[in-house]
């Protein structure tokens, strides 16, 4: 029996977003293309002009007749739509990978457990949080790993970053998908 060929998600990223915009006029908007299976709206509470959002459809034809379309108008404001990179659904790596966990490197020592789930809890629902500290002197080793629920999480969060690093902390800390050693 053959392996399962890999079903490829289209996800969309929505740029230049009214101030105002919700997940219900997304959906409308949207809506009108055919099933809306997830929403992500990535607010900057400092820098309004850089919110964004995430959106999947149920069937990917559904995100080509999207595209199709030249301008989107979402409250009287023209929004961008592009299709952000496919995800396989199956991962063609040797190494077997968790695809739900993130790696985060480079946290400042005052970044903690909690404070890493409380900022990376908007993208979705986390499972595992760990922070490993050095064995001698007890102090965090500056990196850590956040595990979600749901595999698209991590897509979002990975599609979403330029240069993939995060503010966290004070500082800049670079997130990519985890990799066992």
């Amino acid at each position: 029996m053959a392996p399962p060929e890999p079903r490829v998600t289209v996800t969309l990223r929505i740029t230049s977003l009214p101030l105002e915009i919700t997940k219900d006029i997304l959906l409308e908007h949207f809506g009108k293309y055919g099933t809306v299976s997830n929403v992500v709206i990535i607010k900057h509470p400092e820098q309004k002009e850089l919110s964004y959002a995430f959106l999947r459809f149920h069937d990917s034809s559904q995100t080509e007749e999207v595209l199709r379309e030249e301008n989107h108008v979402i409250l009287n404001q023209e929004v961008n739509v592009a299709k952000v990179s496919p995800v396989l659904s199956t991962h063609q790596h040797r190494t077997p990978i968790n695809p739900k966990k993130l790696f985060i490197g480079g946290l400042p020592p005052n970044v903690t457990v909690k404070s890493l789930m409380t900022f990376f809890a908007r993208y979705g629902k986390i499972v595992d949080c760990f922070i490993p500290s050095d064995r001698h002197t007890g102090q965090s080793r500056r990196f850590g790993f956040v595990e979600f629920q749901s595999e698209e999480s991590v897509n979002i969060i990975l599609n979403g970053v330029k240069n993939k690093f995060y503010q966290l902390g004070g500082r800049l800390a670079e997130v990519k998908r985890a990799i066992p050693q």
